[in-house]
């Protein structure tokens, strides 16, 4: 809470004298307090702790803790991790070696650091009392909790410590089966070897076993009283057996087997069985003794019973608070979820105009040295930017288990080419050699998702050119097994399974750092080898070649190079499109009648921006700045393509596409998504509505030119 976090940022922070200090004691006194009313609310609490990241406590309840180093057990960590049935975590104390239970969460500043940690310890005083009390079960009778501390079963208790009675933990019959998720009775050996009638209960939610147990020899002392009596009256009666077998053997065997018969049945715990009453001598009041006997162990499992359930919802009760706190941690994560989705929107708007600006003004032919680098500059900033938002993005996105692969058919050489391209040219510009060796028996049309695929190509690709000083870089591509399947393509059950390499002659990474490589926010080498970035590229390419059912591997010798692989199974497809449309050259105009295309955006400066890119290649352009201007002007212009954005005020993109195409006249104009929100939900629904492509902001002119090709038939001329 604010008051409790304000004052305690103030003692994590004090370095001073704590004493001489009035910030500090005021913040001492007013958070001594806080804690003294919630004490006097929450009595079960043992104490409660402030503490540093490192574990010293600056601030306890109990005053003899402060200055010390807090200690849990090896089950018990101050921060657990995210489950859906969340459970009390108990350990066992190194200092009294007694069980107990303690929660803690962290305190943050503003910029969501972590600076300390609020740790509380309960006291299990008033669960031992309320199970131990009032059983009824006799001298020999015990009620009990265990769980599962450390690998082993141990009491769950607060006055009592068996770890050296105990050393491998408590184990029987009913504590195995409980602590196995099952409810029963019977009879069997406790802990202690002692055979005893057991009920044994799991309380699944609470993560605990709940036994009730009394001795056989206290349990069954009637039964064997009877017994006795049984004997003496057998042994008495034998001299007039003798003499009237066949008279009194009827009138005598009878009840005495049904006697019998009713204490077999109660031995082996049937305590519903009754013994007949077939007459009013020793026989009957026998019966009867019988009778009442079992009534009693009925009487006494029924209040058992009941303890048991007025106990479960007295331990749900105490549970409940953690189930908010998880209830509050969720909420905290789709919070952080939705901010980072709305930051990358933000960011990519303004970035849409600056890498949009810098293209066109690239094609003026009377630009000065001096300005063509500083054009250059802009729009490797702003694509360096874009780079950065696109990883944090991606990687919230797998923090958050939400990243998904869309495999879709793919022209291999012609994707292959591509990648090599991009390279090329960077290699070109740092001065290396960059080979790529391609396979013979590479497969031509596969199955797989070519957007993440290229992406940790290009990754590893660029670390690997960013890493080598000099030398040569290579790429690798192979097939390493199913090689009659790519003979096979119009069998599209065939797959195949691919080796991609890349191997440098750079820097090379030490066998020290090599575990740390594939860390989120981790740069490794000299501070002089590292560059800019966000320390996530080869965290996300790791998770994209897992999502993809590979692994991601690397070798690497210090000073010598590295070479990182991964292996994918793809399936192999009949005939995937050769490639995307390529627009190559400085495009001048178009051949045919004028087109007239409509722009729909709330932004002026996305507007702007299109105006200017289309117009000097001779497009007729017109703007609406909301869905509802974008419906009255289609309907009125007739355009030969519509770009529209999505998210925008007074009537969305979602709502006017979905309106055009229920209108005759205008339902079959192309029309094109442009978005900054670049997720797939938002990608699947504009297919959903009739889209027929979808580009992410910013804006490349050459996939915006390739489109308005492909939609619009067009033949471009080049200068």
């Amino acid at each position: 809470m604010p008051e409790v976090q304000d004052q305690a940022e103030i003692l994590l922070n004090y370095k001073g004298l704590a004493n001489e200090s009035i910030d500090y004691q005021i913040a001492y006194d007013t958070i001594s307090q806080y804690f003294k009313d919630l004490a006097a609310i929450k009595p079960n609490l043992k104490e409660t702790s402030i503490l540093t990241t490192g574990g010293i406590i600056v601030f306890s309840t109990n005053k003899n803790l402060q200055g010390k180093y807090q200690p849990l057990g090896s089950t018990t960590t101050y921060f657990t991790s995210e489950k859906n049935n969340f459970k009390p975590t108990f350990y066992t104390s190194p200092i009294t070696g007694k069980t107990g239970i303690t929660f803690a969460t962290p305190i943050l500043e503003e910029s969501g650091s972590r600076i300390g940690v609020i740790s509380i310890t309960l006291d299990l005083k008033e669960v031992d009392n309320l199970i131990r009390e009032r059983t009824g079960l006799g001298e020999s009778g015990e009620t009990y909790l265990v769980g599962r501390l450390e690998r082993k079963n141990s009491f769950i208790v607060s006055n009592r410590a068996d770890t050296e009675k105990y050393p491998e933990g408590i184990s029987s019959l009913g504590i195995d089966t409980a602590t196995e998720g099952q409810n029963g009775a019977g009879l069997y050996l406790n802990y202690d070897g002692v055979p005893v009638i057991g009920v044994y209960r799991w309380l699944e939610q609470q993560n605990l076993a709940l036994l009730a147990e009394i001795s056989q020899q206290e349990a069954f002392a009637p039964a064997q009283q009877l017994a006795r009596n049984i004997l003496l009256i057998g042994l008495s009666s034998a001299g007039l057996l003798l003499i009237g077998v066949y008279l009194l053997s009827r009138r005598i065997t009878q009840p005495i087997r049904k006697i019998t018969d009713a204490a077999i049945q109660l031995a082996v715990g049937d305590l519903n069985h009754k013994a007949p009453v077939l007459s009013q001598d020793e026989i009957g009041i026998l019966a009867r003794a019988f009778n009442q006997m079992a009534e009693q162990l009925r009487d006494s499992f029924t209040a058992l019973e009941k303890n048991n359930q007025e106990l479960e919802i007295r331990v749900k009760e105490r549970t409940a608070e953690l189930v908010t706190a998880k209830e509050t941690a969720e909420i905290a994560n789709k919070t952080k979820g939705k901010f980072i989705a709305n930051m990358s929107h933000e960011l990519r708007t303004p970035l849409n105009a600056i890498l949009g600006y810098a293209k066109i003004l690239q094609r003026d032919d009377d630009l000065r040295p001096k300005q063509i680098e500083g054009l250059t500059i802009i729009k490797q900033s702003g694509t360096h930017l874009l780079t950065l938002i696109n990883d944090i993005l991606d990687f919230s996105k797998i923090e958050a288990s939400k990243m998904e692969i869309y495999p879709t058919d793919l022209h291999f050489p012609t994707f292959l080419e591509g990648v090599v391209g991009i390279i090329h040219m960077r290699a070109i510009e740092k001065k290396i050699l960059f080979n790529h060796e391609l396979g013979y028996n590479l497969p031509t049309s596969i199955r797989g998702d070519g957007k993440r695929l290229r992406q940790v190509l290009l990754n590893l690709l660029n670390n690997a050119v960013k890493f080598t000083p000099q030398g040569k870089v290579t790429l690798r591509v192979s097939v390493i097994d199913n090689v009659d399947a790519l003979f096979a393509t119009s069998l599209p059950e065939k797959n195949v399974t691919i080796r991609f390499e890349v191997i440098d002659t750079g820097v090379g990474i030490s066998s020290s750092e090599l575990d740390k490589i594939f860390q989120a926010f981790e740069q490794v080498g000299d501070t002089e080898q590292r560059s800019g970035g966000t320390g996530l590229g080869l965290a996300i390419s790791k998770q994209l070649v897992e999502l993809m059912g590979g692994q991601l591997k690397v070798e690497s010798e210090l000073g010598k190079g590295s070479n990182f692989w991964f292996e994918l199974t793809l399936d192999v497809v009949e005939t995937a499109s050769e490639a995307e449309h390529d627009i190559s050259g400085k495009v001048l105009n178009y051949k045919g009648k004028q087109r007239r295309i409509l722009v729909v955006d709330d932004q002026p400066e996305n507007r702007l921006l299109l105006l200017n890119m289309l117009e000097p290649l001779g497009f007729e352009v017109v703007t609406a700045e909301n869905g509802q201007q974008g419906v009255t002007i289609a309907t009125e212009y007739r355009p030969d393509l519509i770009l529209t954005d999505l998210f925008m005020p007074v009537q969305t993109g979602f709502t006017m596409v979905t309106v055009l195409r229920e209108m005759p006249a205008i339902n079959d104009v192309p029309i094109i998504a442009l978005s900054a929100s670049a997720f797939s939900v938002v990608m699947a629904e504009t297919q959903r509505i009739g889209c027929d492509a979808f580009l992410s902001k910013p804006i490349e002119e050459e996939e915006l030119l390739a489109l308005l090709e492909q939609y619009l038939q067009l033949e471009w001329v080049y200068q």
